[in-house]
């Protein structure tokens, strides 16, 4: 995409999937994992975050499969994302991480120390999502898992949906206040409103 380009690398794992990463900092500073939330990706974090953890540590920010740049899985479990994310880490990282999640990134954060505690230094729990949502999934997220129907209403999410209404949605979420200057040009929206991210199935994604 010509107003997101790709800005990091893209790391095969051992069992053949791909997963969107980039680094920042010193190679031999303390190692921390970056997940964005539902919507998001890596712009999401590296807007302010990233940059400020840069000087003290070996930051890896990550696309959580199909999301940003990392394909989407078949199986799209929680469980799956994170062996993914996991094993795109430890090809490119060989020690301990501390692991940072924001959002449903919390909960993809807290499944990462179930797998593999041993190897994880630390959790950072950004407003997390750490329990099952009580009630059904809204209409919004219904009409996008429906056969057929969703696909069209993805496409047409991507095609119509105008950018002040994007930029309202997002100043939304930072109610009451509102969303740092610059940050809803960073956060590049446009890149969950694919088609193939919107109708990934809801409660997994």
């Amino acid at each position: 995409m010509r107003k997101a380009p790709q800005t990091g690398e893209m790391v095969t794992t051992l069992s053949g999937q791909i997963v969107h990463v980039e680094r920042y900092g010193p190679e031999d500073a303390p190692p921390i994992v970056l997940i964005h939330g539902a919507s998001g990706s890596t712009y999401d974090m590296t807007f302010r975050l990233a940059p400020a953890l840069a000087d003290r540590y070996r930051v890896y920010v990550v696309d959580r499969p199909g999301f940003g740049y990392s394909p989407a899985l078949s199986d799209e479990s929680l469980a799956a994302q994170v062996q993914t994310l996991r094993d795109a880490i430890a090809t490119v990282e060989p020690r301990k991480v501390m692991v940072l999640g924001h959002s449903y990134g919390g909960a993809a954060a807290l499944e990462w120390a179930l797998q593999d505690q041993d190897n994880v230094l630390g959790l950072v729990l950004v407003s997390a999502a750490s329990h099952e949502w009580e009630g059904d999934p809204s209409l919004f997220y219904r009409t996008l898992a429906t056969p057929v129907i969703g696909d069209i209403f993805a496409w047409m999410l991507m095609a119509y949906v105008p950018s002040p209404v994007l930029t309202s949605e997002i100043d939304a979420v930072f109610a009451p206040q509102h969303a740092p200057e610059g940050y809803t040009a960073s956060f590049q929206p446009r890149l969950a409103l694919r088609p193939a991210t919107q109708t990934l199935t809801p409660g997994n994604a």
